[in-house]
């Protein structure tokens, strides 16, 4: 499934704001333990209605 991903937004300034960590670095993604955030996948056309999509983040 090559090329399923376009494009990934994971919105550093207004997650790095909500989780107060924007004056540690504004440009890079920094969040708490145990707080949500959010980011914008860009998916290419070729996902299936029925596709089932696993998102992990690892350190």
């Amino acid at each position: 499934m090559g090329g399923l991903i376009i494009d990934v937004d994971v919105r550093s300034r207004e997650n790095n704001s909500a989780h107060r960590t924007k004056e540690i670095n504004p440009e890079h993604l920094i969040v708490r333990r145990g707080q949500s955030f959010s980011i914008i996948l860009q998916l290419s056309n070729s996902l299936r209605t029925e596709a089932f999509f696993k998102f992990t983040i690892q350190h």
